[in-house]
Order: structure tokens, then C-alpha cells, then sequence
């Protein structure tokens, strides 16, 4: 019997749940009550529901306070909660927090179809749609929105939007600097892409169409009319932004007066160093301000190319021929032959690897949640930020802006889907040679071997070129998503010209880097955020092709190691960085430094999907096994799922044949119960109307 069953939940468990329910649908908060929640406390310590039971009943009897600091007990555990809102809603409501009764309103209509019960004034429905907007819609592309919060003629409804030329709002914290998403340019026009901009902000199908990949630059800054800055015995760059065409600044001060176009909603530079006067006729935009300098505590360059869905897996097979450049380059470092990505698409990937942490505790799963991390996590380009370094994010699909993965970047350059790795390279070029008078931390993330359903994407020219019709045609059969690609020849050649591509781009950037820094000097981490379906004959979110990523590492402080077998995680890209920066990452996450770097091996590695609607899959692989569960019950919207019955198959990791081995199970068991014991529900569902009938006894 090769396939096991993950056991059933407990059952004394489900009858304590029940009892709660009844109990607390009839407003019955007695001492057998009190006694109930104990019980299931103990039983699952990891549970939200417990505070939930509690908060109820707090609610029940008029105790708001009570009930506010379980809700966020039970918020903590999960976020995306219908019970969690419906509290949070009532008692922000209540103590006059109308920003966060806005937001959480906004969450529950977007997600659970609850009505909207606010009593706003004009002014306050004027000052929180833009939250409103950030609230109810997909937390990918920014400063595109999904849902656009517009009030009109007395009623307000929602449509596709954008922030473009405004500065996009956070939900629960305030920010000194925040981010105003301007057009990018170059060497270009000073007006025309701000025209473009503030013509298709406000279109509907400008949002809808994910901006026609326009590139958004997304900056840390303010609105000002005038200002006097202090250089200090420092020098600085400031950059501005117009906010009408033709406008120009004024500058005054120490040195010769004068006046100076500006870019229309673009950014321009200006090197300060001196006290000095800047005013316009208008208001502008200025830009959180750049101190140029070293430090020897820094490093002159620390830089992060992300190469979407470069699989490792299938790079291996091939014998790396397809790599040469990259093989080369990073085999006078570290090549991680066995790392494996912690989730199967780049939304969660990204944010573990940014984070350290596994998507159920951080809770950044599903691409249509537009919630936040907690601001207690210090992501990666926080912790650069904080050293001093100078954080860019040069090409990027802006994932992380929303939910503050990506949020100590100063600046994002940014555009959805079209990443090409040959202009994220001169992209980077330029911003080195550019800021080189300051420590750098850069980030870069292309998509050319990311392949997608021909519906949905141009092929490569050469794939177009040299496949047959019939080729073209059988690839045209209705794939949604890339997750779940065929094994075809299309998609195989599109891949591999997106591979050889990027390995040929990268050869010469490698050469410019070398010519340019002494090699104590600069890091360089290469990385995938997963693999690709496409050489897999069944394709399985999990398998080797798809969880199998890219890992190399070169630059100061790395060893010269070449080829590694060392376990790793995406989760442990976290602490590799934080190691290279030179900061101590928090003892609560889930990366782990691997060995070569002075850490500790890892037993095992876990690769998962967990998106709401597909049943739950992970994969636990250990040297020489690997352990795949499948769930039988779909993973709900809140990111839980009851596991009772899901199959469980183990595989040896050579040839990957089926094993039935008692203690292995048991081993494996135990990994895949401690894994998912926060989010397996064992069938403890909250009932369909449960929180209308449950509100009933609350207290007005």
C-alpha cells in the first residue's frame, strides 16, 4: 500500500468545536462555556479560534476592549478571516477608528460579499477612498488597482484604476516618506510619458489591461511648494518630480540663482552641496533625499538578479549546457545544486525569500488578499536600508509594493509582465555607474525564462520561426496559468531560448562587474522563485522541475566552492543575504544559514502550494527521499484546509520510485503534522450565517 492517508482529526476535538458553536450561536457564555474554550485551547494551541470564542463573548457582554485584544490575538493566526473582520469592524466602528472600520469593511465586502454598514460624513468618504481602494483590491501591480473606490452624483461604486501620479496609501501604519508613483523615463522627452500618464490614469481599461506594461517609477517622497535644505558637509542628490507640464523650479542660495525645467510626474536628479532654496510656482514632488559616501562597513555593490522560474531541476538534467556563462562566473563561488523553492509562483516565493519565512506565518498566499506583513518583520531591503545602503529595485513586476515585502526599497522601477533581462541589465548598468558614489543595494528581476500559455503571451521569435504549425496549434488548447503547463514543444523551446538568452545577457554583465570592482568589493546572489512545469510528463506543482530553483552566490566573503549538494530553502535566501549585508536576521524565521556558509545543514526541505480553491500540495524532501501530500478538501479563502484523508506517497529522490517503508512514514508523518498543524482545521469549519446569527447577542 504505497499511497498512506493522513489521519483524522480528533475527535473529541470536533465535538468541543461543536459544542462552541452551539453555544455561542445561542449567546450561552457560562461556565461550561469558559471550560470548552480550555479544552480547545490545549487541544490547538495554534488555533485562532479559541481567541475568536473569547472575543465573542466579549462582545456579547459589552466588554469592547476584551474583545479588541483577542480579535488581535486571533488576527495574529489569520488575517483573512470573515469572524476576525466582523469584530474588528464592530469595535474600531465603536472607538471612532474610522480608517481601520473602513478597511476592514472594505476586506470583508471585497472577499465575503458583506455589505458595507459605515456612517462616514463627505470629508471622511473623500480622505479614505484611496485606503478603500487599497482595501478591496489585488495586492499585484502597483500602483494599478483592481477596484477603485469612486464617489459620484451619491453613490459609490468601483472600477479598475490606478494610483499613477498620486502617492500610494498603507493600511494600517503612516509613513513618513511614502511611495508617489511617477512615469519612467530616461533619456527621454521631459513631458510625453507624463502626458500618457495622467491621460490613462483614470481609465478603466488601462487597469484592466495591467497599464499596456507602461513602467511605473515608484520613489519614497513628498509634496512640497518650497523648501531650504542643509547639506551639511555632506553632498546629496535630489530627485524632483514635476506635477504639471512645462513647470519649472527655482533654485537659490550659495551659489548662482537660476531656474531649471522639470520632468512632467518624472523624476530628475540634482547634486546638492550646499545649502539651498528650491520653489516652485506650483507644488512638486521632491524625493526622499540620497547621501553619497562609503562606508567600510558597507559593500560597494550587493546585488540580487532574480531569474524567474529558472529551473534548476531541469538545467541539471541537460548537464548545465545551457549555462555556460552562469556556470563559470559562479563557480568561483557557490552553486546550490539543491535548493527548492518554499512555494510554486512568485507572489508567495518572493515574499518568503524576502521575509525568511513560510507563506502560512507570514500569510501572503493568495494573489487576490491585498493585506500587509506585520510591521515588526524586517525584510531584507529594510535591513539594507538601515545599514545605509542606497536600495533600488531596477526592473520589477512589483509584487512586494502592496503588502510590504519589497518596502526598504527607496526606489522601484516597475511594469507587470514583460521583464526583459536585456534592459534590466542596462538598467543596472547605468544605476551603478550613476549612484557609485554611494553603497548600493540592487535588485533586478527578469522574466525571459518564464513561460506562459501562448493565449496569453508573445513567443520568443524564435520559437515562432521554427516550430511547425501543428505545434503552434496544439499548444493553443486553453491553459490558464503557467503552474500547470504541459510537457510540449513550445513550451520547452520557449523556455530554453529564454535560458540561453539570459545566460548570454548575464556572461556580459559578469564581464562589465569584474572590470569594474576588485572582488572584496561586491556580492552578487542569483536566484529563482521557482521552476517550470513544462519537461514534466505529469506536471505537479511540487516536482523536481517546478520546486528546483536556481541558487549561486559570488562576490566578498563567499566562499570559492563551485557546485554544492547542500540542501536549502528559498526560505533561506533571507538569512544568505542578511549574511552578505552583514545584519543578524531574527531567531523567529524559518531560513536557516546553510553549512557552507557557517550555518547549520538542514534535514529537510518543504515546497508547498497553497492557494484557495486547489486542493493542498507539499513536498518534504530530505537527502535521499521526498515526501508528496495532496489534499483531498480544497484550501479555503483564510489559507486553511481540513487535511483528513489527503494522500500521502513517498518517492526515493534518484529515480524517483515509489518506497513503503513503516518508519519513514512515521518520519515523515510527524514532519507533515508539525508542518501544517497551524493551518489544518480538521474539519472545523465556521457555518454558512454563523456570524449572523452570532451577532445577535452582541452588545450595542
Amino acid at each position: 500500500m504505497a499511497t498512506r492517508a493522513f489521519p483524522p482529526g480528533n475527535a473529541r476535538g470536533a465535538e468541543v468545536f461543536q459544542a462552541l458553536l452551539q453555544k455561542s450561536r445561542d449567546g450561552m457564555y457560562d461556565e461550561a462555556f469558559f471550560d470548552l474554550v480550555e479544552q480547545y485551547r490545549q487541544m490547538y494551541p495554534l488555533s485562532e479560534k479559541t481567541s475568536l470564542f473569547l472575543a465573542f463573548c466579549a462582545m456579547s457582554e459589552g466588554y469592547f476592549d476584551i474583545a479588541m485584544e483577542q480579535v488581535r490575538e486571533a488576527e495574529k493566526k489569520r488575517r483573512m478571516s470573515l469572524p476576525v473582520w466582523e469584530i474588528l469592524i464592530a469595535c474600531c466602528s465603536r472607538r471612532g477608528d474610522v480608517r481601520e472600520a473602513v478597511v476592514y469593511s472594505g476586506m470583508a465586502r471585497c472577499f465575503y460579499q458583506r455589505p458595507m454598514h459605515l456612517s462616514l460624513s463627505h470629508d471622511e468618504l473623500e480622505q479614505f477612498l484611496s485606503v478603500l481602494s487599497r482595501a478591496m483590491s489585488a495586492p499585484l501591480y502597483a500602483p494599478l488597482l483592481t477596484a477603485r473606490a469612486v464617489w459620484a452624483d451619491g453613490v459609490l461604486s468601483y472600477r479598475a484604476g490606478s494610483f499613477a501620479g498620486e502617492f500610494l496609501p498603507t493600511l494600517f501604519y503612516s509613513e513618513e516618506w511614502p511611495y508617489w508613483a511617477g512615469a519612467y523615463i530616461s533619456e527621454e522627452p521631459l513631458n510625453e510619458k507624463g502626458w500618457l500618464l495622467e491621460r490613462m490614469k483614470d481609465d478603466p481599461e488601462f487597469a484592466a489591461n495591467q497599464g499596456a506594461e507602461f513602467v511605473f517609477d515608484l520613489m519614497r517622497a513628498k509634496k512640497v511648494q518650497e523648501i531650504t535644505f542643509s547639506a551639511g558637509k555632506d553632498t546629496w542628490l535630489l530627485p524632483v518630480a514635476g506635477l504639471s507640464a512645462g513647470q519649472e523650479a527655482e533654485f537659490a542660495g550659495a551659489m548662482q540663482a537660476g531656474s531649471v525645467p522639470l520632468a512632467y510626474k518624472s523624476f530628475s536628479f540634482f547634486r546638492v552641496d550646499k545649502e539651498i532654496k528650491i520653489s516652485s510656482k506650483e507644488p512638486w514632488i521632491l524625493g526622499q533625499p540620497i547621501r553619497l559616501g562609503h562606508s567600510p562597513r558597507r559593500h560597494r555593490l550587493v546585488l540580487n538578479i532574480l531569474v524567474d522560474a529558472l529551473s534548476w531541476g531541469e538545467i541539471k538534467r541537460e548537464g548545465y549546457r545551457a549555462v555556460p556563462n552562469l556556470m563559470q562566473f559562479f563557480s568561483s563561488g557557490i552553486i546550490f545544486d539543491n535548493h527548492y523553492a518554499a512555494a510554486e509562483y512568485t507572489y508567495p516565493s518572493l515574499a518568503a525569500m524576502e521575509t525568511g519565512l513560510y507563506m502560512h506565518r507570514l500569510q501572503v498566499f493568495d494573489n487576490c488578499f491585498g493585506g500587509e506583513i506585520d510591521s515588526g518583520i524586517k525584510t531584507l531591503s529594510e535591513g539594507a536600508a538601515e545599514l545605509g545602503y542606497y536600495c533600488v529595485n531596477v526592473m520589477g513586476a512589483s509584487e512586494g509594493v502592496y503588502n510590504g515585502v519589497t518596502r526598504g526599497f527607496h526606489r522601484l522601477i516597475v511594469n507587470p509582465n514583460h521583464l526583459s533581462s536585456a534592459e534590466a541589465v542596462e538598467r543596472a548598468i547605468r544605476q551603478i555607474e550613476a549612484f557609485d558614489e554611494c553603497d548600493q543595494y540592487v535588485f533586478l528581476h527578469f522574466s525571459d525564462t518564464h513561460t506562459r500559455s501562448i493565449l496569453m503571451d508573445a513567443l520568443p521569435l524564435a520559437t515562432q520561426t521554427h516550430l511547425p504549425l501543428e505545434e503552434r496549434l496544439l499548444g493553443a488548447e486553453g491553459e490558464k496559468t503557467s503552474v500547470f503547463l504541459s510537457e510540449r514543444a513550445i513550451y520547452s523551446h520557449a523556455n530554453r531560448e529564454g535560458i540561453r538568452r539570459v545566460d548570454r545577457i548575464l556572461g556580459e554583465f559578469f564581464s562589465y562587474l569584474e572590470s569594474r570592482f576588485a572582488p572584496e568589493e561586491y556580492v552578487v546572489h542569483l536566484y529563482s522563485d521557482h521552476g517550470v512545469p513544462v519537461y514534466e510528463k505529469e506536471p505537479y506543482p511540487t516536482s523536481e522541475n517546478q520546486a528546483c530553483a536556481a541558487l549561486m552566490l559570488r562576490g566578498a566573503g563567499i566562499p570559492k566552492i563551485g557546485r554544492c549538494a547542500e540542501l536549502v530553502s528559498g526560505l533561506d535566501f533571507y538569512p544568505i543575504v542578511a549574511h552578505s549585508l552583514g545584519f543578524s536576521p531574527s531567531a523567529s524565521i524559518d531560513g536557516n544559514l546553510p553549512k557552507v556558509l557557517g550555518g547549520k545543514e538542514r534535514e529537510y526541505v518543504v515546497s508547498s502550494t497553497q492557494f484557495p480553491g486547489q486542493p493542498y500540495r507539499v513536498s518534504i524532501r530530505t537527502k535521499l527521499h521526498e515526501c508528496r501530500m495532496e489534499s483531498v478538501f480544497p484550501v479555503t479563502p483564510e489559507g486553511t484546509v481540513n487535511l483528513a484523508g489527503a494522500a500521502i506517497e513517498i518517492y526515493t529522490r534518484e529515480g524517483h520510485e515509489q518506497v513503503e517503508d513503516e518508519e519513514l512514514y512515521r518520519y515523515f508523518l510527524s514532519l507533515l503534522d508539525d508542518h501544517t498543524r497551524s493551518f489544518n482545521t480538521e474539519g472545523h469549519e465556521w457555518p454558512e450565517h454563523f456570524m449572523e446569527k452570532v451577532k445577535e447577542s452582541w452588545h450595542a
